[in-house]
């Protein structure tokens, strides 16, 4: 433990690794988004009737109720 503490860095060192993983999560949530439109219409056009939800997409309101991005 004492040694941690004599090695802690600034956080200035993680801001890339933090401005990454917000990129990478907003892009996961726009391509979640965008493959869930086009399932849902290839499926209308078999004839489902419902949203083909993919994994990983969320709608950005949920963000409100979890912490997460902000619409």
């Amino acid at each position: 433990m004492r040694r941690a503490l004599q090695q802690l860095r600034s956080n200035q060192e993680f801001v890339p690794l933090s401005v990454s993983a917000l990129a990478r999560s907003r892009a996961d949530w726009l391509y979640g988004m965008n493959m869930t439109r086009a399932y849902t219409l290839r499926g209308q056009q078999a004839g489902y009737s419902g949203c083909c939800r993919l994994a990983g997409y969320r709608p950005r309101y949920w963000g409100w109720w979890f912490g997460g991005i902000r619409a």
